[in-house]
Order: C-alpha cells, then sequence, then structure tokens
C-alpha cells in the first residue's frame, strides 16, 4: 500500500487542509530554517492536517540563507521550535541550500536529532545532489530517503511511479515526482509524493506509539516560537524558479546595471593626505585576487603609462579581506565623467560579482538566482528590489515578479 501526500511551506500559506480541503494522505510542513526562521503558517497547517486525520511531517531546511548555523545550532533550533509535534510528526531535514556538499554537517544535524528525540529523521533531497556527493555515512546510519526527481513538468495529480534509483540507499521511502501538481481546492502549483508505506508504517518513521497515534480530540501542539533572529546585517534579493535562460539574462542584467551598488564597497577611492588618491579593491584569497590584479596592472599601463606599478600594494594577502591598493594616483584620475574607479568596478564586475551574483539549478529542474548586494543598504534595498522586478518584465525576460523577493544575510 502506498500513501499519496504534499508538502508545503509559507508560499502555500492558509491553503485548506481541512476535512473537505485538499485531499491528502499526508502532508509535509515546513516548520523551519537555519538559525532565525520559524514559518508563520506551520502551526495553523499543522493543527489543520491533525484535526482532520492527516499524518503529517514537519521539515527543517538546512543553511537558510541569511540564518546559516552549525548543525547543532540548527537543530536546537528546529528541536525547540517543533518539541511540541516530536511523537506525532516525521522529522525531516531538506538538504538544498548552500552547502549542498557538507554530508558531515549534514550526518551531524541528523545525529543531534536522533539523539534528543529517539528518532530518525528522513533525510530530503534532490537526485543531482545525490549524485555529486558521497552519502555513504547517512545511508548507513539508516536514515531514510526522500528524493525530488521530476520527469515532466506538466500539470498532473495524483500518481504512484517508482522512485529513480538513487546512489548508497538501497530503498527509498518517499519520492517528489513533480512540483507542478493540481489538486481541487488549491489554485496554484503543488508538490506531490508518494510515500511507499501505509499509515503503520508512517507512524513508525514519526515514533508514534499505536496508543498514542494523533486523533482529532488529541492533545493541540504548541505553538512554535522563534529563537532569537541573528543579526543579518547585508541584503540581498533572491529570484527563485525560473528557467536558465531567464537567469543567465537577469544575472547578465544585475552585473551591468548593479555593478556600481554591488561593488560600491569593494571598489573605492580614498583620498590620501597630500591629496592623491588609492585606489582600493578588495579581492579576497586565491584565484579571484590573481585576476584583479592582472587586470588592473593592464588598464593602469592602457589608462596611465607613467604610473609607477610598484605602488600597488597587497593587504592582508592571506586573508578573506585581503584588497589591492593602487597608491598615489592622481585626482585627476577620479574627476571627470570616467573615474577609474567607476570604470574598474565595471571592468572587475565578473570577477568581483563571482559567487557573489549569480544562478543554480535547483530540486525543481529551474534555476534559482541570488544577488548579495553588499552594498545594498537598508535604503537602497527596496529600490533595488522595484528596479530588479522591472528588468524582469522584460519581453526576452518575462520573470513573474512574485519570483523576486528581498532577504537578509
Amino acid at each position: 500500500m502506498v500513501l499519496n501526500g504534499i508538502d508545503i511551506a509559507s508560499w502555500q500559506a492558509g491553503i485548506n487542509l481541512g476535512v473537505n480541503g485538499v485531499a491528502a494522505d499526508f502532508v509535509i510542513i515546513k516548520a523551519t530554517g537555519g538559525t532565525g526562521y520559524v514559518n508563520p503558517d506551520c502551526d495553523r497547517a499543522f493543527q489543520q492536517a491533525i484535526k482532520s486525520g492527516k499524518k503529517v511531517a514537519v521539515y527543517h531546511y538546512a543553511h537558510e540563507l541569511g540564518f546559516q548555523g552549525t548543525a547543532q545550532q540548527e537543530a536546537e533550533f528546529f528541536l525547540k521550535n517543533v518539541q511540541g509535534y516530536i511523537g506525532k510528526a516525521i522529522l525531516v531535514l531538506d538538504w538544498e541550500s548552500d552547502n549542498k556538499g557538507d554530508v558531515a554537517w549534514a550526518k551531524a544535524w541528523l545525529d543531534h536529532v536522533q539523539s534528543k528525540t529517539g528518532v530518525k529523521p528522513l533525510f530530503y533531497t534532490y537526485t543531482a545532489v545525490l549524485n555529486s556527493y558521497n552519502f555513504s555515512s547517512i545511508a548507513n546510519a539508516d536514515y531514510g530517503l526522500w528524493v525530488a526527481n521530476y520527469g515532466s513538468d506538466a500539470p498532473q495529480g495524483y500518481s504512484q511511479p517508482k522512485p529513480p534509483a538513487s546512489p548508497y540507499w538501497k530503498s527509498t521511502v518517499m519520492y517528489q515526482y513533480t512540483s507542478n501538481g493540481r489538486l481541487n481546492g488549491w489554485n496554484g502549483r503543488l508538490d506531490l509524493n508518494v510515500f511507499y508505506g501505509d499509515k503503520k508504517i508512517w507512524d513508525a518513521y514519526a515514533g508514534i506509539k499505536s496508543s498514542s497515534t494523533p486523533t482529532p480530540s488529541a492533545p493541540t501542539p504548541s505553538k512554535p516560537t522563534p529563537a532569537p533572529t541573528p543579526q543579518a546585517k547585508k541584503n540581498g534579493i533572491a529570484i527563485d524558479n525560473v528557467s536558465k535562460d531567464q537567469a543567465t539574462k537577469i544575472v547578465q542584467r544585475v552585473q551591468t546595471n548593479y555593478a556600481w551598488t554591488l561593488l560600491r564597497d569593494k571598489v573605492k577611492a580614498v583620498k590620501q593626505k597630500d591629496g592623491r588618491y588609492t585606489l582600493s579593491i578588495r579581492t579576497g584569497r586565491g584565484k579571484r585576487q590573481e585576476q584583479t590584479r592582472a587586470r588592473l596592472s593592464q588598464e593602469l599601463k592602457s589608462y596611465y603609462p607613467g604610473y609607477i606599478q610598484s605602488n600597488v600594494a597587497l593587504v592582508n594577502g592571506d586573508k578573506d579581506s585581503a584588497t589591492l591598493e593602487a597608491r598615489n594616483m592622481p585626482a585627476s584620475a577620479f574627476n571627470g565623467k570616467s573615474p577609474f574607479d567607476v570604470h574598474m568596478r565595471n571592468f572587475l564586475k565578473d570577477i568581483l560579482l563571482d559567487g557573489q551574483t549569480y544562478a543554480e539549478a535547483n530540486a525543481y529542474g529551474t534555476y534559482d538566482v541570488r544577488i548579495k548586494g553588499e552594498g545594498f543598504n537598508d535604503h537602497d534595498a527596496p529600490i533595488v528590489l522595484k528596479q530588479i522586478k522591472d528588468l524582469g518584465k522584460a519581453k526576452d525576460v518575462k520573470i513573474d515578479s512574485t519570483h523576486i523577493k528581498g532577504f537578509k544575510y
């Protein structure tokens, strides 16, 4: 026997999970992310699902952008916020953020949660991640696998497909086979899943004893309460679930249109006491530093052939704060219609914005874009967000503005 169900997050806030709502044998609800995010709709959805007789699970999104912590910190944050659900719901680690290759982190989170609850959480990720890193330590520790792999983006209802082959695991507990599910009672896309077992097996994964299976009259679980939120100081913009072509075009246009803003704190002119200027370029270590130095040397030779290149110094060269300084430059270089610092921001944007403005494939067969603008202060951020939404409206891009939002990191 198998069970059919959906997984939801705050994107589906208010969804009707009651007896007359969206049909599902089970509902998996995002509870927390990182060390500071709590889904505000989690408790409402949880209680409504329980009261209608549905099976439930709650998941933690590892390394939520802006709230990244250690495995133990994030496990403790999750446990604090779902303590009223333990023994009533399957616990899950959602593994698809910016630390996908850190298998030891995932294993540590799973082990910590099991040690505190006596319940083995499920491990969720998608096939491309499983094929990219060695997850044998997690599989060998008997943490069940919930895998995502979409064969088609066509609208569809429930089905019971066989799970894809996954390395390291001999069997799959649950399979998320589409992100474009269409069910009565919800006007939009839903993730659809098949659980390979019956309700008793579900209860076993949740650590539910037969005498304490949740019923409509069971005590109401306590509502998650967020721990103090870390002080995320930088502003960023997230663009989720777009095509590869859309992602490529929006990244290029953002880098072109916002090189000045994104790199304002990385490339700047500083006036010296003698009236001359220092061009300061924060590069960090490694290849980025080498590439930046080569381009700076090239541009200094082209625009200021008399400039003495030995005046270029490297400060904190072995640290992430490593900075190239072109010292003793004439004031005239930074005046007029084409200041040299502005020119270098544009000339270096592909190097310095690599890893700061980028696109990457996600679990849904689409792409996510992240714009981590160190220069977006709190005043600029909403203005830039609106402008980037306008960029997305271009005829050859056509990104729905609801896919674009600001975040802190």
